[in-house]
């Protein structure tokens, strides 16, 4: 199995000074990932509920007022994304096959070991599973990943999905010399793991002080009382940072660090935000930093130039989204206004009725029905509009939905040719992203494999 990474003892004032520089750097990171958090959450959001317009927010409002008699609909585009393209990228069963870079026997032959581990290892720690979740974080936030490692319930090398929630990363430079993983565990777990005790003096008193994180709290109606459902556990919530740059001390604002010593490059510091010490420092559990590699894998749909942080494909039409929603919601409320019988007459209809009647005339004749006019096609024709803008964008054909064709027919066989083209060539794409991040993960692993597990081990 991987090493256990070495923790070493090290003096308080150096461990508060590793924390305090840290901690700047992962509010840092949170703050780079800001317009990439907001606009994920928003997507999520849409797809936990679609009805998240009309729920929260004064945009509906500012439309049109939806008070008492009022329809409000919405169009679940982002549930059909992933329910389209979904079925279409995951991997039930995802083979990885392995290559020799060298035509030698013994290579060759080591090749075909790692290869049927790497493939026995995926059945065994449900890794189609893990894929699942990445592809449809990349789906709906923009980005998936992927962490390679040990697990050390299962006993071999594998890898696992990580929120893009929980990944920041060296803000500064595109070369990044940092990331960091957010981690949860029970209170009691933390005081377990962590060797040297000195590092958790004042860390119970504050997670106490703190009750349970906003995760645990839920809240639920009992009648008309709202009662606070407590946590079975105070939880620690801890960032695990894998740093190329040492502990720090050659960062920004350090100041008088000669007496430290910080000569190696590659360090792993466990860092709780507002505590005064790391809760762990040590070396890499596993050094893919010697092919230049860090153990997560990450997967865009949509790849972002120049920033560190893309959009989801949703995310790019969400406008679009709360339009559709709104002129769908007026064109409902619309209907229901104009669908409505209403009849006038006279006070003194029985008189007039029957002096008519004797005349000849039709009841008709004694009473008007409301006529409230046709909708506006302008409605309908714009909703339209913006349904073909999302489905254009998004490449979510109704070729791919699996619904009938409306509109404009194809008016030959090679006009439909060229449309099935184009929706199998922006599929085919996305599946080569799945196919690029299965084969990186497995890259990293045989490289773990090789790198640290015994031949009793790997047999």
């Amino acid at each position: 199995m991987p090493r256990k990474y070495k923790s070493k003892t090290r003096s308080k004032e150096r461990s508060r000074r590793v924390s305090k520089f840290w901690q700047e750097r992962i509010q840092a990171g949170i703050k780079a990932k800001e317009s990439y958090t907001q606009k994920a959450e928003e997507v999520l959001a849409y797809f936990r509920n679609s009805d998240i317009l009309f729920d929260g927010g004064d945009l509906a409002s500012k439309f049109m007022d939806f008070g008492a008699g009022s329809a409000t609909v919405s169009i679940p585009k982002v549930a059909q994304l992933k329910a389209s393209l979904g079925p279409r990228l995951y991997l039930p069963k995802p083979t990885r096959n392995l290559s020799a870079r060298v035509d030698d026997g013994v290579q060759v032959g080591l090749t075909r070991v790692l290869e049927t581990y790497i493939n026995y290892v995926s059945t065994e720690a449900k890794f189609s599973r893990e894929l699942r979740k990445c592809i449809d974080d990349a789906l709906l936030r923009g980005r998936g990943f992927l962490e390679t490692g040990w697990d050390s319930v299962r006993n071999c090398v594998t890898s696992w999905y990580v929120s893009s929630a929980d990944i920041i990363f060296d803000p500064d430079v595109l070369d990044i010399e940092w990331i960091a993983i957010r981690n949860k565990e029970s209170l009691w777990r933390t005081k377990r793991r962590v060797q040297d005790k000195w590092r958790l003096e004042g860390l119970e008193d504050d997670m106490k002080s703190l009750g349970n994180s906003p995760e645990v709290k839920q809240e639920y109606e009992e009648k008309e009382n709202r009662v606070e459902a407590p946590g079975s556990n105070y939880k620690v919530e801890y960032w695990v940072i894998l740093s190329k740059m040492g502990y720090g001390f050659r960062g920004r604002d350090m100041e008088d660090t000669s007496k430290y010593d910080d000569k190696k490059d590659h360090c792993r510091i466990e860092i709780v935000m507002d505590h005064e010490y790391p809760l762990d420092e040590g070396e890499w559990p596993i050094p893919l930093y010697l092919d230049r590699e860090w153990p997560i894998t990450k997967m865009d749909f949509v790849e972002s130039i120049d920033s560190p942080w893309p959009n989801s494909i949703m995310g790019q039409v969400l406008p679009a989204q709360k339009a559709i929603d709104l002129l769908t919601s007026l064109r409902v409320t619309s209907c229901k206004n104009r669908d409505r019988l209403v009849v006038f007459c006279d006070s003194r209809v029985e008189r007039e009725v029957q002096d008519a009647l004797r005349k000849g005339h039709r009841l008709q004749d004694s009473v008007m029905v409301a006529d409230f006019g046709a909708g506006s096609a302008e409605t309908a024709n714009e909703r339209q509009f913006l349904m073909e803008q999302i489905e254009v964008t998004t490449g979510i054909m109704q070729a791919i939905t699996g619904a009938p064709q409306t509109g404009s027919q194809d008016r030959s066989a090679t006009a439909t040719q060229a449309r099935m083209n184009a929706v199998n060539a922006r599929l085919a794409d996305l599946q080569n992203k799945v196919e690029e991040l299965v084969t990186d993960a497995a890259r990293k692993e045989a490289i773990t494999i090789k790198l640290e597990l015994d031949v009793d081990e790997v047999a």
